[in-house]
């Protein structure tokens, strides 16, 4: 199964099985001796304590598997890819402008970073899927207030067709390994009880 049908299956049904794996890539962002550890020195994944609402939505990767590679734009049309964030855990998040859902959601992110969210700790990466202009996201994001969440922008909806979620907002959790431990479908509400816990599991694994 390659990894496009693995993703949509995972998320449309919740089975997960895949064989644990860790490739050794290069990062731009310096934190090489993570992705270039030998196999037997990458630990094994380990899953955030599950509870309350996200013990039905939350879908296990339980081997974790390798992060896409697929190329998408910091906002500034530079391309970076998700191995770029290695060396702290990330939370990936697929949002659209249009997403009356994902609007109720990024602002809470937002006002989360620097409190909830210590950026020294985990990365936030909210990839737009918007096929407007990436001016014109920017614009969204600037006046609605959002400063404390960078613009990243997947216009061609490669990466999130290869994720095959198929729906926004959705939420990826990658270790710092770059591996993609699991994934939630629709709002994860972050700031009830069980999603604190998934939060600072990130932060403090």
């Amino acid at each position: 199964m390659d990894r496009r049908a693995f993703f949509r299956s995972t998320l449309n049904t919740g089975v997960a099985g895949i064989a644990a794996g860790a490739a050794a890539l290069v990062s731009a962002t310096g934190a090489t001796s993570y992705l270039q550890a030998p196999m037997a020195h990458i630990p094994p994944v380990v899953q955030p304590p599950i509870t309350g609402f996200w013990t039905e939505r939350y879908l296990t990767i339980p081997g974790g598997t390798p992060a896409p590679q697929t190329p998408f734009s910091s906002g500034q049309k530079d391309w970076i890819r998700l191995q770029d964030f290695a060396g702290r855990p990330t939370m990936v998040l697929f949002w659209a402008t249009w997403c009356g859902a994902c609007v109720k959601e990024l602002p809470v992110i937002n006002d989360m970073v620097g409190k909830e969210i210590d950026p020294s700790l985990m990365n936030v990466v909210a990839i737009s899927i918007d096929q407007a202009s990436l001016a014109r996201v920017n614009k969204f994001m600037r006046v609605k207030g959002w400063t404390n969440l960078a613009h990243f922008q997947d216009q061609s909806r490669l990466l999130f067709q290869e994720f095959g979620s198929g729906a926004t907002p959705t939420v990826f959790l990658m270790d710092r390994y770059s591996r993609i431990i699991g994934g939630l479908k629709g709002m994860a509400h972050w700031r009830r009880p069980e999603s604190l816990v998934v939060l600072d599991f990130m932060q403090y694994q």
